[in-house]
């Protein structure tokens, strides 16, 4: 897929089958080199391969998504290895998941639990949207218990991931589980469970993001900043 950017920095995703775009600047054409690209009317676009993530921006969403953010801190905290095997629940849109997916790469497996026929169908079709082949997803409800074992991580971004029972018998030694939730005392309730379950607390962690418009003579917060969105809990199984 090809991405247009134009003079703003507003990036335009092209789908396969998509050979021009109409905009306030006239029409744009797909080039069959990338690099600089004209309208008709002379304004200048840049065109790239469109990358997972500009993919990924451009998924569906039905409930809140996991944004790349809170996604990447995920993958570092846990050092989550190429080829792992996870289990994320609730799927929601799907965006977690295929992070996950996209980043154990296609020798690593995500199964992902959501017990919503609506939002299962949505990420189902950014499942696809992704071509990712190495994420299934199962419309089921993750507290019944969690069936795949020997997991380097598990992800729950739930109401009540306090209802999972089968945590720590899922995970292989070191293996993580991490909670996503909008409130510290979640976070609190969320720890003292897992320690019953017998596993480690490790850390609890918010990610803030902050995106600056850099130029010669300022420097500008862009409105665009991301503040709070949830509270990330690690616990590991030592």
């Amino acid at each position: 897929m090809k991405l247009l950017i134009d003079p703003k920095g507003k990036k335009y995703l092209m789908t396969k089958g998509e050979t021009e775009m109409h905009t306030q600047h006239g029409v744009v054409k797909i080039a069959k080199k990338d690099g600089v690209n004209k309208s008709h009317m002379g304004t200048e676009y840049l065109q790239t391969e469109a990358n997972f993530i500009d993919m990924l921006l451009n998924c569906k969403r039905g409930p809140q998504v996991v944004l790349p953010k809170d996604a990447a801190a995920i993958v570092v905290h846990t050092s989550l290895p190429v080829g792992a095997s996870v289990v994320d629940a609730g799927s929601g849109s799907g965006w977690l998941a295929a992070f996950l997916a996209h980043y154990v790469g296609p020798t690593g497996k995500v199964t992902t639990y959501e017990k919503r026929k609506d939002f299962a169908k949505i990420a189902k079709e950014n499942f696809k949207f992704l071509e990712l082949e190495n994420v299934k997803l199962k419309n089921v409800d993750v507290t019944k218990g969690i069936k795949e074992k020997k997991l380097d991580l598990i992800t729950l971004d739930l109401l009540t991931p306090t209802k999972v029972p089968n945590i720590s018998k899922s995970l292989k030694a070191g293996g993580y589980v991490v909670v996503y939730v909008p409130h510290l005392e979640q976070a609190e309730t969320f720890v003292a469970f897992a320690k019953k379950q017998g596993l480690y607390f490790e850390r609890a962690i918010e990610v803030i993001e902050r995106e600056w418009d850099l130029k010669w003579d300022s420097l500008k917060e862009r409105m665009g900043a991301i503040g709070h969105t949830a509270y990330l809990v690690f616990c590991r199984k030592v």
